[in-house]
């Protein structure tokens, strides 16, 4: 905590930036959500804090983070949740209108049940809404467990500015739940229509790769992972040509996210055998919606023999006998 009793707005800013900047950077949403409710009761002079996410369906607020002074508090708030039929007043007002809420006297106030006001051990919260793109996310919570806690009109904006952000990352996680999802789906109906499948990054090295392409390719998820597979495949066009990556990928894969048309190559195994196989290259797009991921699929392909015509065998020509007299 600090120990001014008011924070300057340098300090305010530049925790504001620093969860700005951790949304936009967004990596995993639950260590975003741990921090944001460590830092913003500090921005408020509170020292508790949670986040709960609205479940629609369930009619419910369901606790995903929570930070007090006392742990085992925390772990209170963590295992319980707010049912729309105990906090209706609360519900309608925030989650509904999506308006901050400023309990000033609990328990006297009946926004929420007097059960959690005792188990909370709550005096005074600030509620307020997390939107983003009109919709209701979740809200959060701030209190002090120390005294009750009167919120200033700069304190609401503070936090609601930090709402805010906190909305925008929740959305993100979905939106990177939901993209995992149908990467999931594309590459469990290619794994099916090909003999192998590898996921590779934008420097060509090897992310994911399928229990099915293990076997195809004789080599172990683990020999491929974080490298370049044309280093371990050894691919060769027909003439014995080495090709990278770039010769299976088609003109600029990254920019037109269409599949490449493929090539044939020979690859090696990592047995030893060999496989003539048809490579093609998908793209896959990232977070930011363009292609940031390339899938390399195999095929194996018949080998064509060369007809060998047989040489024509001339029929000798017969001697025209001479005629008699």
């Amino acid at each position: 905590m600090f120990e001014e009793r008011d924070l300057g707005e340098t300090q305010i800013l530049a925790a504001l930036i620093g969860v700005s900047e951790m949304v936009g950077n967004l990596t995993d949403l639950q260590e975003v959500l741990r921090t944001v409710v460590r830092i913003a009761p500090q921005l408020v002079r509170v020292d508790r804090c949670a986040i709960f996410l609205y479940d629609r369906k369930g009619s419910s607020l369901i606790p995903a983070e929570a930070y007090c002074p006392r742990p085992a508090m925390a772990e209170m708030i963590l295992e319980g949740r707010i049912e729309e039929e105990d906090a209706p007043k609360l519900i309608n007002k925030v989650v509904n209108q999506r308006l901050p809420s400023v309990i000033r006297d609990l328990p006297k106030e009946d926004m929420l049940p007097q059960k959690l006001i005792r188990n909370w051990e709550l005096k005074s919260m600030l509620v307020v809404p997390l939107v983003s793109k009109g919709e209701t996310r979740g809200i959060m919570t701030l209190d002090s467990t120390t005294s009750r806690h009167y919120f200033t009109s700069k304190e609401i904006n503070i936090v609601t500015g930090i709402a805010n952000q906190v909305a925008v990352a929740i959305e993100n996680g979905r939106l990177q739940e939901e993209h995992l999802r149908i990467y999931r789906k594309i590459e469990n109906v290619v794994d099916q229509l090909a003999d192998a499948v590898l996921k590779v990054d934008g420097d060509m090295r090897v992310t994911d790769v399928t229990q099915r392409a293990e076997k195809f390719l004789g080599l172990k998820g683990d020999d491929l992972k974080g490298r370049r597979w044309t280093k371990l495949l050894k691919p060769k066009d027909a003439a014995g040509r080495a090709l990278e990556e770039m010769d299976f990928v088609g003109p600029n894969p990254l920019i037109n996210a269409e599949m490449s048309p493929g090539q044939k190559a020979y690859i090696h195994r990592g047995d030893g055998g060999k496989h003539h196989t048809l490579i093609r290259a998908l793209p896959l797009r990232g977070r930011a919606g363009k292609p940031s991921q390339l899938l390399f699929v195999f095929r194996k392909a018949p080998i064509l023999k060369k007809k060998v015509s047989k040489p024509k065998v001339e029929e000798p020509e017969l001697e025209t006998p001479l005629p008699t007299e």
